[in-house]
C-alpha cells in the first residue's frame, strides 16, 4: 500500500442553494442517528478508480472520487462527516495527512482535523441542498487506499426548530478564523465565538437584528448555567447575562431584556457563549426566534400593492422570512421586469432584514434588459434593521416619471463587497406623505392613492352624494381616524393652513358607503367627465367643471346624472333641510345666542366645540 502526498475532502453546495422553491431529500437516519454512504456509492474520475473499496490512484489532475445524490440531499442537520477505514493505519494517515494539510477552509468548510473528519456544524446554513461529496488526490501521487468504506453522516443531537433561526446562518464579523465551537462537550471555556481575551476578539460578533428577533435560545444539559457575552467592543468591562438552562433543555434570552440591561445601543452583537465562570456546560444548539415582522403606524405592506403590468396583475414569488443565499430572489420577478409593484406615490422603500445584508432591487426595468445606472439599486441593512430607498431620488436620477420595482434581491459577496450572505428578510414596506392646503372657506376636495392617517389639523372629514332632490350636495361627517386609498372626500379645517398626510397600515374605521365624491388621478392629467362638478376654491359650493379641464391629483368631483343641468349646487350638512352652508350665522352671531349648543348628530356640545353647531333651531359655524 502507498501513501499519497495528500487529499482533500470537500462538501460543496448545488447552485439551487438556500432559499430556493427547489428542495432538497431528506436524509433518512438510523436508529442510532447516523447515516453511512456506502464506498460504492463513490464513483472514480481522472485515474481514480474504485473497486470495492479499493481505491487506486494514478496522478492526474483532478482526479477524484465522487458521491453525487439525486436531486441533492439536506445535510443541515448533520454535526459531522467521518471518512471510514477498515483498516486503523490507514485511517490514522487519512487523519495525519488532512491535520497537515491545516484544511481551515476547503470551499467555505472548516475541518476539525479529528477523527479523519470534517465538521461543518457552523456551516450548517449551506448544507440545505449538498449536490456532491467529492474526496480529491493530488497531482501527480499515485497509490492506493485498500479498506475504504465509505463516509458516516453524524446527526447533530438537537436540531434547531424549523420556525427558528440557526445562529450560525447570521455569520462572524470581523473573524480571524473559524468561531471556537465545543458542542457536546463539557468545558469552562467558550462554546460558541470568542472567548474575548485580547481587544480585537472583542471586535468579533454575531450582528442580531432587535428588529427581527426576539430571543436568543441556548440548547442543552438541564441545569448548565451559560453566559451570553454581548456588546464587548463598547463595553471594556465586558457586558455579559447569565442564565441556567431549564428542566426542557433551554435557556431563553429575551432581547427586550438585555436591551434592558444594556447602556443605550442602536445594535445588538453577540460575542461569544461560555459556560458559568469555574462551571461546565454541554451545550447543543444555538437559535435565535424570529419577532413577528410589524409594521409601523406610517408604513403600507409593499407586498398589498398589486404587482402589474399597467393592465392586468400577477403574483410575484415571495421568499420573506426565508434564508437565502447570495442573489437569491426576495420578492418579485427573477429575471424580468414585464410585472412590478408601482411605489411612484411613495417617498420610502424599505426592506426589514439582518444587519450588513445589501438589498438588490431592478427598477424600472423593461423586459430582460440589461441593467445599468440607477435601474440597478443597492441598499445596505444598518444596525436598526432596516434599508431604505428614497422614491423621488432614484426617479430623479433616471429623469422618469415613475418608479416600477420587478425584482428584490439578497446581493452576493461578488456583487457588492462585504454584502452578507445569507441573510433573511423580514418584510418590504412603503412610506408616502401628502401635503394639502385648506381653502379660505374651510373646506377642501381630498384624495390620496394609499390610505393615510387624519392629522390633527382637520376638525372634520365628510363623505358626499347628491341630494334626493338634485338641488345640492349633501355632506356627511365621517367619524374616522383616516381616508382609504382612492376615495374622494371633503375636508375641514382651519382656511390657509397646509396639512400633512401620512400612511397608514391602520385599519380604516369609518363608514365611507354610499359617498358618491370621484377620487382624481395621480398622473394629474385627468381630462374631466361629462356632467362633473368640483369644489369650488373658497366658496361652499359645487360647480360644474368645463368640458376637456384637466383635473389636478388629490382632489374629489362629483358626477351627477347626466340630466342635471345647474351651473353650481350648494352644499348642505346632513340629510335633511338643504341649506347652503354659505347662509350660515357666523360664530359671533352664535354667540349672541342663548340656546344650548347641538352638533348635526343632535348630541349636546360644549362651549368649545369647533365646527357646525345648531341653535334655536338654525345652524352655525363656529372656528
Amino acid at each position: 500500500m502507498k501513501k499519497f502526498t495528500y487529499f482533500l475532502f470537500s462538501l460543496l453546495m448545488s447552485v439551487v442553494g438556500v432559499g430556493s422553491a427547489s428542495s432538497a431529500n431528506p436524509i433518512s437516519w438510523g436508529t442510532d442517528g447516523t447515516y453511512t454512504i456506502p464506498a460504492s456509492g463513490f464513483v472514480g474520475t481522472s485515474g481514480v478508480d474504485n473497486v470495492d473499496g479499493h481505491v487506486s490512484y494514478d496522478g492526474t489532475e483532478g482526479g477524484a472520487l465522487t458521491w453525487t445524490p439525486a436531486g441533492g440531499v439536506d445535510m443541515s442537520d448533520v454535526k459531522e462527516v467521518q471518512i471510514l477505514f477498515g483498516d486503523e493505519a490507514e485511517r490514522e494517515k487519512a487523519k495525519a495527512l488532512i491535520a497537515n494539510l491545516d484544511i481551515a477552509n476547503v470551499n467555505g468548510w472548516y475541518s476539525s482535523k479529528l477523527n479523519a473528519s470534517i465538521s461543518f456544524i457552523e456551516y450548517c446554513y449551506k448544507a440545505k441542498n449538498v449536490s456532491y461529496i467529492k474526496w480529491n488526490f493530488n497531482k501527480g501521487t499515485t497509490g492506493s487506499y485498500d479498506t475504504f468504506q465509505g463516509v458516516k453522516l453524524i446527526k447533530r443531537v438537537k436540531s434547531v426548530p424549523a420556525d427558528e433561526t440557526d445562529i450560525f446562518s447570521l455569520g462572524w464579523v470581523n473573524e480571524t478564523g473559524p468561531c471556537a465551537i465545543d458542542f457536546e462537550k463539557k468545558t469552562g471555556n467558550t462554546i460558541f465565538g470568542t472567548d474575548a481575551a485580547s481587544s480585537g476578539d472583542k471586535l468579533s460578533y454575531v450582528s442580531i437584528s432587535k428588529a427581527n428577533y426576539g430571543s436568543i435560545k441556548v440548547y442543552g444539559e438541564p441545569n448548565d448555567v451559560i453566559r451570553l457575552f454581548i456588546n464587548r467592543a463598547e463595553n471594556p468591562s465586558d457586558f455579559q447575562v447569565t442564565k441556567q438552562i431549564g428542566t426542557d433543555g433551554v435557556a431563553e434570552f429575551k432581547i427586550s431584556d438585555i436591551e434592558a440591561q444594556l447602556p443605550a445601543s442602536e445594535y445588538l452583537h453577540l460575542n461569544g457563549v461560555k459556560a458559568n465562570s469555574g462551571g461546565e456546560a454541554t451545550v447543543y444548539a444555538i437559535s435565535l426566534t424570529e419577532k413577528p415582522f410589524e409594521l409601523k403606524a406610517d408604513e403600507i405592506n409593499l407586498t398589498t400593492l398589486p404587482f402589474t403590468n399597467g393592465t392586468s396583475t400577477s403574483t410575484p414569488a415571495n421568499f420573506l422570512g426565508t434564508l437565502l443565499n447570495g442573489n437569491s430572489l426576495i420578492y418579485g420577478n427573477d429575471g424580468t421586469g414585464d410585472y412590478y409593484a408601482d411605489v411612484t406615490n411613495f417617498q420610502k422603500v424599505r426592506v426589514y432584514a439582518d444587519e450588513g445584508a445589501i438589498i438588490r432591487m431592478f427598477v424600472n426595468r423593461v423586459g430582460n434588459e440589461a441593467l445599468s445606472g440607477a435601474k440597478e439599486q443597492y441598499i445596505t441593512v444598518g444596525a436598526e434593521g432596516y434599508a431604505e430607498m428614497d422614491v423621488k431620488t432614484v426617479m430623479s436620477a433616471l429623469s422618469a416619471e415613475y418608479c416600477h420595482i420587478s425584482s428584490f434581491k439578497v446581493a452576493a459577496s461578488w456583487q457588492k463587497a462585504g454584502a452578507k450572505e445569507p441573510a433573511k428578510v423580514m418584510g418590504i414596506t412603503v412610506y408616502g406623505e401628502r401635503e394639502k392646503t385648506i381653502n379660505s372657506n374651510l373646506y377642501t376636495s381630498f384624495s390620496c392613492p394609499f390610505a393615510v392617517s387624519v392629522p390633527g389639523e382637520v376638525t372634520a372629514v365628510y363623505k358626499a352624494r347628491l341630494s334626493d332632490d338634485k338641488k345640492s350636495v349633501v355632506l356627511t361627517e365621517v367619524a374616522t381616524n383616516g381616508i382609504p386609498a382612492n376615495t374622494g372626500v371633503i375636508l375641514y379645517g382651519a382656511g390657509g393652513a397646509t396639512v400633512k398626510f401620512i400612511s397608514t397600515s391602520e385599519t380604516i374605521t369609518g363608514d365611507f358607503t354610499g359617498n358618491q365624491l370621484v377620487a382624481t388621478s395621480e398622473a394629474g392629467k385627468e381630462t374631466a367627465p361629462a356632467n362633473a362638478y368640483g369644489l369650488k376654491a373658497n366658496d361652499n359650493q359645487f360647480a360644474r367643471i368645463e368640458p376637456g379641464i384637466t383635473i389636478s391629483k388629490d382632489k374629489a368631483y362629483l358626477v351627477p346624472p347626466a340630466s342635471l343641468s345647474a351651473k353650481s349646487l350648494n352644499m348642505s350638512i346632513g340629510g335633511g333641510e338643504t341649506t347652503a352652508i354659505s347662509e350660515m350665522e357666523t360664530e359671533e352671531t352664535a354667540e349672541a345666542v342663548g340656546a344650548e349648543s347641538y352638533n348635526l348628530a343632535g348630541q349636546r356640545v360644549s362651549a368649545d366645540y369647533k365646527g357646525i353647531v345648531i341653535k334655536g333651531g338654525k345652524k352655525y359655524m363656529v372656528k
